[in-house]
């Protein structure tokens, strides 16, 4: 038998059996596992079918309309300088759908605008390291971030930076 821990819940999430002798090898996702063993066989597990994957799918889709929803009436906010409502706003969108890394630098301009540069450097920081994950790197060119998005965040963030005192750090941000 071979257990697969959830390290985050601290408790086996799956028992994979059916292999004679000790498995020495896995690997896993939240789909599925692949083991090998020392009786000379690879084995499968399926821990989802296409149905839960598609719904999963189709509620992030919904999950992700709806924070758009909201985005557009944070932006409205955002133009009215109602930047308390726009933040409360931003951080909806940002919950509903954290896989729409736009809303890091929705948020990081409002804490910008509000003048709390700790904040803007944060969000900023986030959104970069974020794009620069090898799932959104490697994966579909739609899930990118823009180049533009990048540019503003590096730029924003400089500001907040140099607005901060840390002249050299805003320099950095740019280089």
């Amino acid at each position: 038998k071979a257990v697969l821990w959830d390290v985050a819940a601290q408790r086996s999430a799956h028992i994979l059996d059916g292999h004679h002798k000790a498995a020495r090898a896995i690997h896993a996702n939240r789909f599925c596992a692949v083991s090998g063993g020392e009786d000379h066989t690879c084995r499968v597990w399926r821990f989802a079918d296409r149905s839960v994957i598609e719904q999963e799918a189709e509620e992030l889709a919904k999950r992700v309309r709806k924070a758009e929803d909201i985005s557009i009436d944070a932006k409205k906010a955002y133009g009215a300088r109602k930047l308390k409502e726009a933040l409360r706003l931003y951080r909806q969108a940002a919950e509903l759908a954290p896989g729409v890394l736009k809303y890091l630098t929705n948020l990081s301009a409002v804490y910008f605008e509000m003048g709390d540069n700790v904040s803007c450097i944060m969000k900023c920081r986030e959104f970069l390291t974020r794009a620069q994950e090898p799932s959104l790197l490697d994966g579909p060119a739609e899930l990118r971030p823009a180049p533009a998005l990048l540019a503003k965040a590096h730029s924003r963030m400089a500001t907040a930076l140099a607005r901060s005192g840390d002249v050299s750090g805003a320099e950095r941000s740019l280089e």
